[in-house]
């Protein structure tokens, strides 16, 4: 029977090993023979190993084994007094990979029908990850009074406490967390976290806030150019005296300062703090910005735009034979600050090698580093045959036209605006916009491209020219639907012939894309007169008046070199009438009329007006050459010519440019700058309810506050219980005494 059985086996077997052959040789793959089943008799041993001894916290080990006699292999991991197990598995053979975040000694035993073999270990060091800290703001970018939420997380290690600044909190969540914050202004937040061994890791987040660069920031505080400093809550009449008041610092600068400060709140300097900040502009070229609490430490930082050893000088001043710069011409215009992005727009002129140049700068205020293009040279043409002309095209010439007045923003672009040296050579008014950031010029404007065949005053060189904008230093006013409102000086005039030339002009203009349009007009009624007699209507620039005290009109006012004030209806100017001005209201505040045997018309017995009228609830004030300043009161609509009140004291050959400072309707003051006949400098504070009254001014202790050479149309600046002023190369602050 075993015999039987033998072959029947044997006949069992044979054909299964044939067909492992027959499928061997064809064509396709073998079929791989199964793993031999662990031996199960013996006493089972194992060989057993980690693929390092050391890791930082979350890396991976892998750990192998290798076993004989075996049924299972199983593999523990114990971390101090806590116990896992990895795997069990019934393979002789394997692998498992591990994460662990502490030293770990891990464990192999393997087990069959013979026992369990000696358990074989595998330490493995295990190092903390660096601490690593991340803070997020979304969005970066909001509006003022909008939320912004912040998330912050610890990671690759434990923190022992965190906080967020300034005032988010601390401590914080930990390890991650979240806050919402209403940001008053531009910000950086500064999350610090701090390790067990005391490290301290920060990481910040910026936050932008749009429109909340606060401040002073371009000719007399607003686009409406009336001078009306608003929000004053520290000065007022009853703490403005000899005793209270008086200069608190002052700086001088490497040039003369024409150009009207302005004054930055709070700005984050970085490593340099957080600093009130006064910003200057020199005929050397200079820009400076000083620490309003304290001009007298120097700089925070400043930049100059000479470089002799490169032929890069200051353009002499010596224009027709005047020297009115202090021997050099530099930044002349009044710079611009875009409340938006912080960036200060100016205007440099040079000479470059001997060759008149002027330059568009854009800048940084909290460093003084260019931003976007950073410079652009001034070069701008407009079609005309008028004077200058050439292939009936009227080009920029660097050389005699003066970049005088302020700069300020319309439609997003900005508004730079020219006059001329001293009436010297061929000029003209040029008006241009540019774009903020690649600084490309958009449009051009010229008030005098037409030839004139009779005109006798279209400028020295010709017929049909001159019309500047100056202004006695005004940027153009601005209103809120982007009409834009400046004065063309003596120069050619046809426009009430349906011509181009717009001499001793007020011009409303839009800007349309790549031109400027004028809107509307007014022209005095004594054009002829005034443009001979150099009383133009340019001296000054318009101010835009609110409506409450105009019985809701849309009033401003603006004034002329004969010393009338003028009072326009934005809505309809009025344009030109040769026997009387089509507008609400005019009278004189001097006491002379153009007529053409006038003489002496530039000596102290010419009542000439400069610059701007300022307002203040329901008063407009104004400061004649060789005359007092002058109060005058809206009454059902219209002003009062009869003045209110006027100054205890006469000004000097260039009047006074005036603002005024207020807390809303209350504790009104108004300042006023003279330079007087023998050349001083003197700031005077009066009760702005009746100028009669004076407060205080800069001679009452001469010692301690007293200024030197005056600056001509010099316009003080009022900011944050401050009275800035310039004196021929240097800044005063002044304030309370402490």
């Amino acid at each position: 029977m075993r015999t039987r059985s033998l072959a029947r086996h044997a006949r069992t077997f044979f054909p299964l090993a044939l067909a492992t052959v027959f499928m061997s040789c064809g064509g396709g793959s073998p079929t791989p023979a199964p793993a031999p089943a662990p031996q199960t008799s013996g006493t089972p041993t194992i060989i057993f190993s980690a693929s390092t001894n050391a890791i930082t916290a979350g890396q991976i080990v892998t750990l192998t084994w290798q076993a004989t006699n075996a049924i299972s292999v199983t593999i523990t991991a114990s971390s101090g007094s806590t116990s896992r197990t990895l795997t069990t598995s019934s393979q002789a053979s394997g692998k498992v990979n591990d994460s662990p975040m502490q030293t770990t000694t891990y464990s192999a035993v393997a087990n069959g029908s013979g026992g369990s073999s000696r358990p074989q270990t595998a330490l493995v060091q295990v190092g903390q990850a660096p601490l690593t800290l991340s803070l997020n703001a979304s969005p970066e970018t909001v509006a003022p009074g909008q939320q912004v939420t912040l998330t912050w997380q610890v990671t690759g290690g434990k923190a022992s406490a965190l906080s967020v600044d300034p005032g988010v909190c601390g401590p914080c969540a930990l390890p991650q967390g979240s806050a919402i914050v209403v940001p008053a202004a531009t910000t950086t937040y500064t999350a610090t976290a701090s390790a067990p061994d005391g490290t301290l890791i920060k990481q910040t987040a910026d936050v932008t806030v749009t429109g909340s660069v606060n401040g002073v920031l371009q000719w007399k505080g607003d686009a409406s150019a009336s001078g009306l400093y608003s929000h004053e809550t520290t000065l007022m009449p009853t703490n403005i005296n000899v005793t209270q008041f008086g200069r608190r610092g002052s700086f001088k600068t490497d040039g003369l300062l024409i150009a009207q400060p302005l004054y930055v709140a709070s700005v984050n300097l970085g490593q340099g703090g957080t600093h009130d900040v006064i910003i200057l502009a020199t005929e050397n070229e200079s820009i400076y910005a000083l620490d309003a609490e304290n001009v007298g430490a120097g700089p925070l930082w400043q930049r100059n735009y000479l470089d002799p050893a490169h032929g890069i000088t200051a353009l002499p001043d010596n224009f027709g034979g005047n020297g009115v710069f202090a021997g050099e011409v530099g930044i002349t215009g009044t710079p611009f600050i875009d409340a938006t992005t912080g960036i200060m727009y100016f205007v440099t002129t040079i000479s470059n090698n001997g060759v008149a140049e002027q330059w568009l700068r854009a800048i940084d205020t909290r460093t003084g580093n260019d931003v976007g293009a950073g410079s652009v040279k001034i070069e701008a043409s407009v079609p005309g045959d008028g004077v200058g002309s050439a292939n009936g095209q009227i080009a920029f010439d660097p050389s005699t036209e003066n970049q005088r007045a302020g700069l300020t923003k319309v439609n997003g672009a900005i508004l730079v605006a020219w006059g001329s040296f001293s009436d010297w050579g061929a000029y003209h008014g040029w008006l241009m916009a540019f774009d903020p950031l690649s600084l490309k010029l958009l449009a051009a404007f010229n008030p005098t491209t037409q030839y004139q065949a009779n005109d006798v005053v279209g400028g020295p060189s010709g017929h049909g020219g001159a019309g500047s904008f100056w202004g006695a230093g005004a940027a153009p006013a601005v209103d809120a639907s982007g009409n834009i409102y400046v004065n063309a000086a003596n120069g050619s005039f046809n426009a009430n012939q349906g011509g181009n030339n717009y001499g001793d002009t007020l011009l409303k203009l839009q800007l349309n894309g790549n031109s400027f349009q004028i809107v509307d007009w007014f022209t005095p009624f004594d054009m002829a007169c005034i443009d001979i007699e150099d009383l133009e209507l340019g001296s000054g620039g318009v101010a835009l008046l609110p409506t409450d005290f105009t019985g809701a009109s849309k009033l401003a006012v603006t004034l002329s070199k004969e010393g009338r004030l003028f009072l326009v209806n934005t809505d309809s100017l009025g344009k030109f009438n040769s026997v009387m001005d089509q507008i609400p209201e005019e009278f004189m505040i001097g006491s002379q009329t153009c007529s053409p045997s006038a003489s002496d018309t530039e000596g102290p017995g010419w009542n000439r007006l400069y610059g701007n009228a300022s307002y203040w609830n329901g008063n407009v004030y104004a400061g004649a050459s060789s005359m007092a300043l002058k109060q005058y009161q809206f009454k059902n609509g219209l002003l009062n010519s009869a003045p209110m009140a006027t100054s205890p004291t006469a000004y000097g050959l260039r009047g006074a440019n005036t603002v005024v400072s207020a807390n809303g309707t209350q504790n009104g003051i108004v300042w006023a700058y003279e330079k007087t006949t023998t050349n001083q400098g003197v700031l005077h504070a009066y009760d702005a309810t009746s100028v009669s009254t004076e407060l205080w001014n800069s001679n009452m202790n001469s010692a301690r506050d007293a200024l030197g050479e005056g600056i001509a149309f010099s316009t003080p600046v009022v900011a944050n219980g401050r009275v800035i002023v310039t004196y021929d190369d240097r800044v005063g602050v002044f304030g309370l005494l402490q």
